[in-house]
């Protein structure tokens, strides 16, 4: 198998990380096509630690341009040279586009994985969006399968226009999570004993919807202990977002506590939340539902299967505050039910495994070389 990633950050790089070393494990040949343009020094390493991967820089650059039909024409060069493949898998838009291309002449099979449709962006203007749609429904005729990672990013497929023939949804998955305990988790991210943490972890980007969990924690009222907000990650809107907090009054009792390893730091949460404008599958929902967290998120990737309404969590109405406050004050009201939820997510974080993940994708690749042929 050949697999293309052009930015290794993010689930994205996590999924290709997991899925070569499951590919790996059950004897198949994989190589794979990374940008040196945007890859993270960890990530990197990792990947250069399994066994019998075969890794090769290509110049994939993130912006449109000319630079493209180089990377193209190196990836052909790749196709030729350390063949023969079975597959081809492109990684987001980026690689997608350009190793569907490649894969698409030189008549090998070829599966996509978006990792999230840039025309999931509510903030996306008209035109690219338009623009975006189009080069989606084209493309997509270049692969034999698509594969979605969630229902909501099936269904946003369906609506670009792309036949439900091609589309298949494999689900992330995780594998165990290494022990945390709940006290030093919250002694490191400086709670006071007593608290109530609601906690959340991700990129300070716009995508994540920082803002409005801000303005919804500002609504929160708490009779049981004292209520806090621990935000694990770091990103360009940090400073924005810290500003904001002390125009609401809330900046005494939100922690930005920065880059860490926000799976072994959730120990110390209380409950989850998630408030992105978009996800396509989170893998942080995964995290949080191993640890046995109550999980409050917004109708985006995840909703409904990661997280079941009144199950394990609660989905918001829509994308507002006021929404998002609404489910938090609920399970703040009722700790019952915050550890009957949480209870509950250990079990449905059983559900998503890598093993799962990869054996499902494996079934993909078949379908698409049957469909070649």
């Amino acid at each position: 198998m050949l697999l293309a990633l052009e930015a290794t950050g993010g689930g994205a790089g996590r999924h290709v990380r997991d899925l070569a070393a499951g590919l790996l494990q059950r004897g198949h040949r994989v190589s794979l096509a990374y940008s040196q343009e945007r890859v993270e020094t960890g990530w990197l390493e990792a990947i250069d630690s399994l066994p019998g991967l075969k890794l090769t820089a290509v110049p994939m650059q993130r912006a449109v341009g000319q630079g493209d039909l180089v990377a193209l024409r190196a990836l052909r060069r790749l196709l030729a040279s350390a063949g023969p493949f079975d597959i081809a898998h492109g990684h987001s838009s980026k690689a997608g586009a350009l190793l569907r291309l490649a894969a698409h002449g030189a008549g090998l099979p070829c599966v996509y994985t978006p990792h999230a449709f840039i025309t999931l962006d509510p903030e996306l203007g008209r035109l690219r969006r338009l623009a975006y749609g189009l080069a989606e429904r084209w493309l997509a005729t270049r692969a034999e399968r698509i594969i979605c990672v969630s229902r909501q990013e099936f269904e946003h497929a369906r609506r670009l226009g792309i036949t439900a023939a091609r589309l298949r949804l494999v689900a992330n998955g995780i594998g165990p999570l290494p022990p945390a305990e709940r006290l030093p988790a919250r002694r490191e991210l400086g709670l006071p004993a007593g608290a109530i943490c609601i906690g959340s972890v991700g990129r300070l980007a716009p995508q994540k919807a920082f803002h409005c969990l801000l303005a919804a924690f500002a609504l929160l009222e708490s009779a049981q202990a004292p209520l806090w907000l621990a935000i694990v990650g770091d990103g360009p809107e940090r400073p924005v977002l810290e500003r904001q907090a002390a125009r609401l009054g809330i900046g005494e009792r939100v922690l930005f506590a920065g880059p860490g390893d926000g799976a072994r730091l959730m120990a110390g949460f209380d409950l989850f939340a998630l408030p992105s404008r978009y996800e396509a599958g989170p893998y942080v929902l995964l995290e949080a539902a191993a640890r046995g967290l109550p999980i409050v998120m917004t109708p985006t990737g995840g909703a409904g299967e990661v997280v079941r309404h009144g199950d394990n969590g609660l989905v918001a109405d829509d994308h507002g505050h006021e929404a998002l406050a609404a489910c938090l004050q609920r399970l703040l009201d009722d700790p019952a039910q915050r550890r009957r939820m949480g209870q509950r997510s250990r079990t449905i974080a059983a559900e998503y495994s890598v093993d799962r993940m990869v054996e499902t994708t494996l079934a993909v690749y078949h379908e698409a070389r049957a469909a070649r042929q």
